[in-house]
């Protein structure tokens, strides 16, 4: 027999429904409706894919397959898609349906992951699906894009890997590493701890997806991918407002691009450029490993604003401990700022009529901000507690 609810906790259930109703039905919406499917991310790589079903190159560009599969959407971008072709490969079953159909089904598979991590970070299952809500999370799902995906393999392998199933743990890195390049690097707290059958098995993870990918582009494609991405990171994800990195924060804000600084110093940019490397090499290699997504968002040069989602482990656990509760909720305020959510209220960076450019290279540095807040106060719990053999005590949970 179920125990009576009182009328605070029947209020707190209502409000978990609705929230979780809200950030559902407004991901549904935008996955359901054009225009607001063709905006999505996965959309490229649905048409890459499409083209190799067709037999076309698969370094056309993006403009080219849009006109000729989707003209009724706004213009793609002019260059190819630089994706790894392993997400082509993962994208190719989803084009035997109509995009608006499969968009859909890439949304259930989204919030679904997105519920089953929080399960696992020990959330009530209403409480993982109000993670939905988020903003990070939410404009993801609105998005459609993949951190939420290696966020699942990543957890996973954590708990594989505390359960000392090495070799399971290490092909799902090596799996999240396929989709993006970035995850293959949290492989190395496990090499530094000597951990040989976690990267063994992510390294035959990643050369299997390696060798997939060749045998969809060729020598002579890797090349011109290779090539091909070093551009467009250089012309296109560095110069982005979305870039969250704390590199690209000290770029704007000390006068590292044409829009008028907050503090003028460019002679400063490079030695605080080495420092954070260093810093987040350091934390990568030492912290837990349950700590290092962040520690990757604070080393990488292009970390976009949706890849907040993968803090979201080590922001849980933050919060769960009283001595940094309050700071802890400061980080998290930071990073729930992802670049869509100011920007649909001011308007964009350049054209605000509302903060003068200054105030919006802060504003959108809160992400970059929150991510060194978070990676200190998990430097410091650290120090005050160890976790045995360096693995996440977060997601040690049943499998229930």
């Amino acid at each position: 027999m179920s125990k009576p609810v009182n009328r605070e906790g029947r209020w707190r259930r209502l409000l978990q429904v609705g929230a979780i109703t809200f950030a559902v039905g407004s991901a549904l919406v935008r996955a359901l409706l054009p225009p607001f499917s063709y905006g999505k991310d996965t959309l490229i790589d649905h048409m890459t894919a499409r083209a190799l079903r067709d037999g076309l190159p698969p370094f056309t560009p993006l403009r080219q397959l849009q006109l000729a599969y989707f003209p009724q959407a706004q213009p793609a971008y002019p260059y190819a898609n630089f994706h790894p072709p392993t997400v082509w490969l993962l994208n190719w079953p989803l084009t035997f349906l109509p995009f608006e159909v499969s968009s859909l089904v890439w949304l259930g598979l989204s919030v679904w992951a997105l519920a089953w991590v929080g399960r696992r970070l020990g959330l009530s299952w209403r409480a993982a699906l109000v993670l939905s809500l988020w903003p990070p999370a939410l404009f993801h799902l609105w998005l459609a894009q993949y951190e939420i995906l290696i966020l699942l393999l990543i957890v996973l392998a954590w708990q594989y890997a505390a359960r000392s199933r090495d070799w399971r743990a290490g092909l799902l890195i090596g799996a999240a590493g396929t989709l993006k390049f970035y995850p293959a690097l949290l492989l190395l707290p496990y090499l530094i701890r000597g951990r040989w059958r976690v990267v063994a098995g992510g390294t035959t993870a990643l050369a299997v997806g390696g060798l997939a990918s060749l045998l969809v582009i060729g020598l002579d494609g890797a090349y011109h991918y290779v090539s091909g991405l070093t551009g467009v990171e250089t012309r296109v994800i560095l110069q982005d407002w979305g870039n969250s990195s704390p590199y690209v924060a000290v770029q704007r804000l000390l006068g590292g691009t044409p829009l008028t600084p907050v503090l003028d110093a460019p002679q400063a940019i490079l030695p605080l450029t080495l420092l954070l490397v260093a810093v987040g090499l350091v934390a990568l290699c030492w912290l837990p490993p349950a700590a290092g997504p962040v520690a990757l968002l604070v080393l990488l040069p292009n970390s976009m604003w949706y890849c907040a989602v993968l803090a979201l482990p080590q922001l849980v656990e933050t919060l769960r401990q009283q001595r940094l509760r309050v700071p802890a909720i400061v980080a998290a305020i930071l990073i729930s700022l992802p670049y869509p959510l100011p920007a649909a209220l001011l308007g964009s960076p350049e054209a605000s009529r509302i903060l003068p450019v200054w105030a919006s290279q802060i504003l959108y540095s809160s992400q970059a901000a929150g991510y060194l807040l978070l990676l200190g106060l998990s430097a410091w719990a650290y120090r005050q507690t160890p976790v045995p053999d360096g693995l996440p005590d977060v997601v040690s949970v049943s499998d229930g």
